[in-house]
């Protein structure tokens, strides 16, 4: 019976990896989002609807600027919760543009794999050139940096991202992150973790240690540079994920903060005075 209940775990945990749904915001963050609308429908200037693998995804844009830069939500968000940071580009010479992945936001359906969402930033960046700055939460950091190399390692990405300069917000930067968040959820003990481990492997078509940002760079370095901004509390991506990308060396930037949570990062004014220091 433990061999079927443990298989069934691992299934839903692989099942939850791939469906989407709206994060359920309480108190504050709730009327954050509300207000976080209301700006992010006045400043937009146009949108597009793309195809990626089959499933819909819708391209924001905003500003004129002569500089561009591409912004991409977290996991189970939108680009409405990325409004600050949309602005703040703006109001810095920036055009922005801000993708909804598959299942997000205004994109219709509730399926995306992390593929829906590389692919989707390298369509983006066809459409709309090469971006001098890219930003990116959780889920959407990981992915940008996952587009900037994952081409070296299969044929299912014909090029790679290629951005001066990365922002990256409490980022998920490797594969472990999803299998921790998702084998709590379904209550999937340690022990049973890497047939979860292996699911993903043969879907990816990757080896499992190489599907992190550190490795990608290690191996397939990029000229430019990040900056990384991470609680050092933060209960949903650990602060160790950022640690462990920090040890490339001078071109990235590590900066800990103690007094900013996982989504309350995107809301935080002290976040945007930190970018704004480097740009």
């Amino acid at each position: 019976m433990k061999k079927y209940i443990d298989k069934f775990k691992i299934d839903a945990s692989y099942f939850l990896m791939n469906t989407t749904a709206p994060i359920p915001l309480f108190g504050k963050n709730r009327e954050l989002a509300k207000l976080a609308q209301i700006k992010f429908d006045e400043i937009r200037t146009s949108y597009s609807n793309e195809i990626v693998r089959g499933k819909n995804f819708i391209i924001h844009e905003f500003g004129e600027g002569d500089k561009k830069a591409l912004v991409c939500h977290g996991w189970m968000s939108s680009s409405v919760h990325m409004v600050k940071q949309i602005l703040n580009l703006v109001e810095h010479g920036y055009k922005v543009y801000a993708i909804d992945f598959p299942g997000h936001g205004k994109s219709k359906g509730f399926k995306c794999s992390w593929k829906d969402a590389v692919e989707a930033i390298l369509i983006t960046q066809r459409l709309k050139g090469k971006f001098d700055l890219v930003l990116g939460h959780s889920f959407g950091g990981g992915m940008l940096v996952n587009a900037s190399a994952l081409s070296h390692l299969t044929d299912e990405f014909k090029d790679f991202l290629d951005a001066k300069q990365y922002v990256l917000l409490a980022s998920a930067l490797s594969v472990n992150v999803p299998i921790r968040i998702f084998s709590r959820l379904t209550g999937l003990k340690k022990n049973s973790q890497s047939h979860l481990r292996d699911k993903i492997t043969v879907d990816a078509n990757i080896d499992f240690e190489k599907m992190s940002a550190r490795y990608l760079q290690t191996n397939f370095p990029t000229d430019s540079k990040f900056l990384l901004i991470h609680g050092t509390k933060d209960k949903v991506v650990k602060i160790d994920e950022s640690r462990d990308f920090a040890k490339m060396g001078e071109k990235v930037e590590l900066i800990e903060l103690g007094d900013i949570g996982h989504l309350n990062i995107i809301y935080s004014d002290k976040i945007i005075d930190l970018i704004n220091g480097k740009l």
